[in-house]
């Protein structure tokens, strides 16, 4: 297998990784030991494209799998309970108490071997116009990526495969086309809360009442999260680093795209999606309330 190189990207100031001609994050250097990571019959991973609501996701499923333990999630800060596969080196996961919650962005070929037969395993799309509008305000002001583009050039970079954690399409195509997987929208998330969280409680082998279900939704409701964002990853010593921890949560909301694409630029999307996602995944680009 080749190793891990460094590569340039168009508009990013710092360096970051390539490994068959997909780029990654510059953080993930135990990416080809991920494969051979020992999983545990009562782990589950909460896998989505970056900025497609996957810790907004993890924190429902953490407090799914240990008993809405809404105390500890409020004095436990979310990165010291969920686990972020590419970037904590693998021999501290070791020491996370069962069950254990991980985050990634990776497909099925960099993650550990027989993870779908072994874990459970939850996906999360969203639409890839919003996607990539917080995706590129992600990239902006994230110390490590340094992006100095415009918005053009994020696009650019999905159209023609070289954005961070590759091919979105064939991405999203190989979670949705996989039975064993829990696939789940950003959309459903915001627009249905109660159905979505229900589903997730189900596939999770849990029963959650109606009361604690509306608890739930409301624990992790996007404005209270985005409320707590220095304190869910981290203490945030300076502005500088709280404006970069809000980021996680910007706006929460479907059919902000509209402010960015212009007719040319979603015709180019469109017309990718047309070619190389699976018919049968539906996409949402406005609320439906």
């Amino acid at each position: 297998m080749p190793e891990l190189q460094f590569a340039e990207l168009e508009g990013f100031g710092e360096k970051l990784l390539k490994h068959n001609n997909k780029i990654f994050p510059y953080f993930a250097t135990d990416l080809l030991k991920i494969k051979s990571f020992r999983t545990r019959s009562d782990d589950v991973f909460v896998i989505a494209y970056p900025k497609s609501g996957t810790t907004w996701t993890e924190e429902i499923v953490w407090l799914i799998q240990n008993n809405l333990d809404f105390e500890k999630a409020s004095s436990v800060a979310h990165s010291d309970r969920v686990v972020f596969l590419e970037e904590k080196p693998l021999v501290q996961n070791d020491f996370f108490e069962p069950p254990r919650v991980f985050k990634s962005h990776l497909t099925f070929d960099y993650l550990p071997q027989n993870i779908e037969k072994n874990s459970k395993i939850i996906y999360v799309m969203r639409n890839p116009k919003d996607m990539l509008v917080s995706y590129f305000h992600f990239v902006k002001w994230i110390k490590g990526f340094s992006f100095v583009g415009e918005f053009s050039v994020i696009l650019d970079h999905f159209i023609q495969n070289r954005i961070i954690y590759g091919n979105w399409c064939e991405h999203v195509n190989q979670f949705f086309e996989n039975t064993k997987v829990l696939f789940l929208t950003f959309e459903d998330l915001l627009d249905s809360p109660i159905e979505t969280i229900k589903k997730i409680a189900c596939f999770l082998g849990k029963e959650l009442t109606d009361d604690q279900t509306q608890k739930l939704v409301d624990f992790t409701s996007f404005k209270k999260m985005k409320k707590n964002s220095s304190f869910f990853f981290q203490k945030a010593d300076d502005s500088k680093q709280q404006n970069q921890l809000d980021l996680f949560f910007r706006k929460g909301e479907i059919g902000d795209w509209i402010n960015y694409f212009n007719e040319e630029m979603s015709s180019k999307l469109e017309d990718k999606l047309s070619k190389e996602l699976n018919p049968s995944i539906q996409i949402k680009y406005f609320s439906s309330k």
